[in-house]
């Protein structure tokens, strides 16, 4: 997820046409970040790959992300499609798994269907469902509702909400967010989004957590074209919650090819360029592994940021079922 759905439809004022919606397809990024823990928590260090790929009537998407916090390292695996079934009805699958890190999920799903509406279709209604299995015995089930308008000037506006169910214990954890983005495509995206809700749990280690507290979240990406096919996606990042405030920023390049065979070399360069990040020694490696980590943290900004430019460009699709549109 995904992904902030960056887009702009484009529509002349005496006629009434599609708003020509598409999901920003054809491209490789790899970039890596840096945040900063309050209250002793240390630093996150890390780096990733994505790309996503049009053929026909699919959208595939895949990434690779290596992370250190909190004394341990991991790596995160996704790929997804997302499928147009005609011009008004589009849906996405997306599954990832992942090695070492305990704050990584063991495996996750998410799934979302999209429907457009209006003149122009230039409304987007989005249903998702999503279960995330955590390397302790957590479980989430949970379920999305939201919507995404696109006005005739470069602005998008989103909005949606996640009711989440983590288990052991039923622990109920809804959550919401709004995004709005400016910008055309092959010239730059800016997205403000805000998100606020109530975390079901915290790993404290590997086996010990702690539970049901509200956390906020405010990130601002931007995405700006330098030439005609490559370009720099840049995220600032704050989260609060009672225990600890976090904040820092990523920095990713990405190529932008109309023909998809050419990005081959392009996605093996990022692809080793997220391996090497499970490479970084750690900024905290004196830290003990007994600080918490937000497991509703990791459902909204993994792949399901894959699915979100709402969360560090989506990494590859908007994340929350957000429509990424090419003007």
């Amino acid at each position: 997820m995904p992904t902030t759905s960056q887009a702009n439809p484009q529509s002349p004022a005496d006629v009434v046409q599609p708003a020509e919606l598409k999901l920003l397809t054809n491209y490789v990024e790899g970039g890596g970040n840096y945040l900063a823990l309050t209250n002793g928590f240390g630093n996150w260090t890390g780096g990733y790959a994505r790309g996503v790929v049009a053929q026909g009537n699919n959208i595939w998407n895949a990434e690779v992300n290596g992370q250190r916090e909190f004394g341990d390292a991991g790596v995160y695996f996704g790929a997804g499609d997302t499928y147009n079934f005609n011009p008004d009805w589009y849906g996405s699958l997306t599954l990832g798994t992942s090695a070492g890190g305990f704050f990584w999920p063991r495996f996750r799903a998410d799934a979302f269907l999209n429907k457009k509406w209006l003149a122009r279709r230039q409304f987007i209604t989005t249903v998702g469902f999503g279960y995330y299995a955590a390397k302790d015995v957590h479980r989430d089930h949970s379920f999305f509702a939201g919507s995404t308008y696109y006005f005739e000037k470069p602005w998008i506006l989103e909005e949606g909400v996640r009711f989440n169910v983590s288990n052991p214990g039923s622990v109920f954890s809804p959550a919401g967010f709004v995004a709005v983005t400016q910008g055309r495509n092959l010239q730059h995206y800016i997205t403000v989004r805000a998100g606020f809700g109530k975390e079901a749990y915290q790993l404290v280690g590997p086996a010990a957590t702690i539970t049901d507290f509200h956390s906020q979240t405010l990130t601002i990406t931007w995405r700006q074209w330098v030439g005609p096919h490559w370009g720099v996606n840049g995220v600032a990042d704050y989260y609060h919650n009672p225990t600890y405030m976090r904040g820092g920023t990523s920095v990713g390049f990405f190529n932008h090819e109309p023909d998809y065979r050419k990005l081959s070399f392009c996605l093996l360069f990022v692809c080793l360029a997220g391996f090497a990040a499970t490479g970084l020694r750690p900024m905290d490696s004196d830290l003990q592994v007994r600080n918490p980590i937000s497991a509703f943290e990791r459902r909204s900004r993994n792949l399901g940021a894959s699915l979100d430019v709402l969360s560090q460009f989506r990494y590859s699709l908007p994340e929350d079922g957000a429509c990424l549109a090419e003007c």
